[in-house]
């Protein structure tokens, strides 16, 4: 088993996980301790859009921290720079603030909000429904 480092991965299927990594040269395997997908996001604070990552479990059916996948399934791998390592770091361990994300609670110490009432439509599936064939009868 080679030395563990942090790393961006690229999978076969498309996904980017980052996680710290291990190789094991015999079997041919990659060793993936707490994989997270990454995921891209965009927040629009007035003209200006802000992208940025977020990380969420890579499989949501387990609660295993240590995964093995064939070298054959990474397209690409490369070493985290050091602020990606800390925000990863910083993830895994804050447990509750991870929670809170997850059950869109925000952190009272976080820039992130709910969305209010007035912002975004509220509806249900019938009206849309209407609406819609509304639309296409006038096509």
């Amino acid at each position: 088993m080679e030395e563990e480092f942090y790393a961006a991965i690229k999978l076969i299927t498309g996904e980017e996980i980052v996680a710290k990594v291990s190789y094991d040269l015999e079997d041919e395997v990659v060793v993936l301790l707490n994989p997270r997908l990454v995921e891209k996001v965009q927040h629009k604070k007035g003209n200006q859009i802000i992208e940025g990552i977020v990380f969420d479990d890579w499989i949501h059916s387990s609660t295993e921290d240590m995964f093995v996948i064939p070298k054959s399934h990474v397209v690409t791998m490369i070493e985290l720079q050091v602020h990606i390592v800390n925000f990863y770091e910083e993830h895994l361990n804050d447990a509750n603030k991870y929670k809170k994300i997850k059950t869109n609670s925000p952190n009272k110490n976080s820039n992130r909000q709910n969305p209010q009432s007035h912002e975004g439509y509220l509806g249900s599936i019938q009206e849309a429904k209407k609406f819609l064939e509304e639309i296409y009868k006038k096509l």
